[in-house]
C-alpha cells in the first residue's frame, strides 16, 4: 500500500504524547499518539511505501526542527525512519507535483491541496487526522482515499 502521510502523523510520531500547541496548528495535549509512531514502523516492517513531494518534505523538516529544539523527539526519530525508506527507491515514491487539478477547487481544503495532488499523482491514500480532508475524500469521491492514523495502522499491519 502507498501512503501520503500528512504532517500530523509525523508530528505526533515525533512528539508521541507530549506535543503542545505550536503555531496555528492544534494538537491535543496529553493524548497518546503512539499509533502514529507505530504506523511508521509498520510501514517499514511490512513492505509498504510512502509518497513524498518537495512541499511535504519541507513541512516534515520544519516540524523536526521545532521539535528537536523542544527535546520531544523519540529515538529512533521518525524522520530518520522516513530517511531510511528514502535510501530504498522501491519504498519511496517521490513526485514533484504542480497544482494542476482544477476539479478539486472548492471540494478540498485549500491549505491541503498539495496532499490531494500528491495522492492523485502517486495513486496513494492520505493519512491524516484533519476532519476536512477525511470528509472531502470519503469513499474515494475525488479520485483518492483518506484515512485516519488508526485506520492506516490497521492497513499497514497487513504485509504486502
Amino acid at each position: 500500500m502507498l501512503f501520503v502521510l500528512n504532517e500530523n502523523p509525523i508530528v505526533w510520531a515525533m512528539a508521541l504524547s507530549k506535543v503542545e500547541r505550536m503555531g496555528r496548528r492544534y494538537v491535543a495535549i496529553g493524548e497518546r499518539y503512539d499509533d502514529a509512531y507505530d504506523l511508521l514502523l509498520e510501514i517499514v516492517r511490512n513492505g509498504h511505501q510512502i509518497a513524498l513531494s518537495c512541499e511535504l518534505w519541507a513541512n516534515y523538516a520544519s516540524w523536526r526542527s521545532r521539535l528537536q529544539t523542544s527535546g520531544l523527539a523519540p529515538s529512533p526519530h521518525p524522520i530518520d525512519v522516513v530517511l531510511g525508506l528514502w535510501q530504498r527507491p522501491d519504498r519511496v515514491v517521490f513526485k514533484d507535483v504542480p497544482p494542476i487539478v482544477d476539479s478539486l477547487s472548492g471540494k478540498f481544503p485549500p491549505k491541503d491541496l498539495y496532499l490531494a495532488y500528491l495522492a492523485i499523482a502517486a495513486r496513494a491514500t492520505i493519512v491524516t487526522e484533519d476532519a476536512g480532508v477525511l470528509a472531502a475524500a470519503v469513499g474515494g469521491a475525488l479520485g483518492f482515499d483518506a484515512v485516519s492514523i488508526a485506520d492506516a495502522l490497521r492497513r499497514a499491519r497487513e504485509p504486502l
